[in-house]
C-alpha cells in the first residue's frame, strides 16, 4: 500500500492539505481528543463525540463524497503532523464552495488556516472555475473573524464582496470575471 496520499494540495515548503484517508483516523482521532474542549465551542461534528470506529464511519461517508465530486475532507499538515482540518465543499449547481475549518489550539495564531484558505479559495477560482468561495464561522469566534479579514480587507463589506450569513458570520468571494 503507497503512503503516497490521493490527494495533496501544497500550501507552502511546510504545509499540505491532504485528502483525509482511512488510514489517517488514528491520528485524526488523536488531534480531536486533544482538542475536545477548543472543539465542544465552536464545531458540530456528531463523529467527534464517538469511538475511532464512528470517527472511520465519518471519514469513510466524507471519501465518498470526494469520489462523487461533492468536496474534500482535508487535513491540514504542518511540518509532516497533522494539526487541523478543512472542509470544502461543493455546490455544482451554484457554482460555489463552502469552506470550514479548525485547527489544533496549540497552532493557531501561525497563519495555518489563513493560507490554507487562500489556497483553496484559488483551487475553487483556478481548478474548479466556481464563481464563490464562502467561509462561515460562529459569530462570537473572534479569532476566525479576524483571520478572514486577511481577505476583506475589514469588518464590514462595504463593496459587496463579502456577506454575513443569517446563521452567523462569514465571507463571500465572487469571482472576479
Amino acid at each position: 500500500m503507497s503512503n503516497k496520499p490521493v490527494l495533496c494540495i501544497q500550501v507552502n515548503e511546510e504545509t499540505q492539505l491532504r485528502l483525509l484517508e482511512e488510514r489517517h483516523v488514528e491520528e485524526y482521532f488523536v488531534l480531536i481528543e486533544r482538542n475536545k474542549e477548543h472543539l465542544h465551542e465552536w464545531v458540530a461534528v456528531e463523529a467527534y463525540e464517538g469511538s475511532v470506529e464512528t470517527l472511520r464511519a465519518y471519514v469513510k461517508q466524507r471519501l465518498l463524497q470526494f469520489v462523487n465530486g461533492e468536496g474534500y475532507h482535508l487535513g491540514i499538515w504542518y511540518q509532516d503532523a497533522l494539526v487541523g482540518v478543512l472542509d470544502y465543499r461543493l455546490n455544482w449547481r451554484r457554482r460555489k464552495a463552502e469552506l470550514g475549518y479548525w485547527i489544533d489550539a496549540t497552532m493557531q495564531g501561525k497563519g495555518l488556516v489563513i493560507r490554507a484558505c487562500r489556497t483553496m479559495v484559488r483551487h475553487a477560482f483556478e481548478e474548479h472555475e466556481l464563481h464563490k468561495v464562502e467561509i462561515s464561522c460562529a459569530t462570537d469566534n473572534t479569532r476566525s473573524r479576524r483571520a478572514t479579514r486577511f481577505y476583506s480587507g475589514g469588518d464590514s463589506p462595504s463593496d459587496g464582496s463579502a456577506s454575513w450569513p443569517v446563521c452567523g458570520w462569514g465571507l463571500l468571494w465572487p469571482a472576479c470575471r
